[in-house]
Parts: C-alpha cells; sequence; structure tokens
C-alpha cells in the first residue's frame, strides 16, 4: 500500500527563522535533501524525522502528517472445525 504524506517543514523552518543548511546540518544530511523532503519527493527516516522535529521546536507529527487511512477490514471469525 501506497500512502502519502504531507509535511510542514518548510513553515515550521521559516518561522524559526533556520535555513536549509542549518537544518540538514543539524540533521547530517544534505540541503538538497531538505528541499527534497520540504516539496514530497522524499521521505526521511525516522531518525532525520526526529531530528528536525527537535530542532524546530515541535513534534513528529506536527511536521509529518499521513494521509488518512483506509478503514480497516474487519477481522473474519474462523469457525471451530
Amino acid at each position: 500500500m501506497d500512502t502519502q504524506t504531507k509535511n510542514a517543514l518548510y513553515v515550521f523552518r521559516q518561522r524559526r527563522g533556520i535555513s536549509a543548511v542549518e537544518l540538514a546540518a543539524f540533521a547530517g544530511v544534505a540541503r538538497q535533501t531538505v528541499y527534497a523532503i520540504e516539496s514530497g519527493n522524499y521521505v526521511p527516516n525516522t531518525v532525520v524525522a526526529l531530528k528536525f522535529a527537535a530542532v524546530l521546536g515541535t513534534t513528529v507529527e506536527k511536521l509529518f502528517l499521513l494521509d488518512p487511512m483506509p478503514e480497516k477490514p474487519s477481522r473474519k471469525h474462523r469457525s471451530k472445525r
């Protein structure tokens, strides 16, 4: 299943006055990676997302949002034989 993500990385970065270069250096990624994440072309791993949230003073959940998930299929009860 391909789940799409949306992010508020650019908004939080601008609000905090942090450049893409500074954020990238803190997280140990390239500046281009920050831009790719902001544009939705790349989804960061957990460690990078946590570092972004820490430096931006927010939570990962506020930075990265999943599109609504479809309802879980109901469990089928297996009959005893």
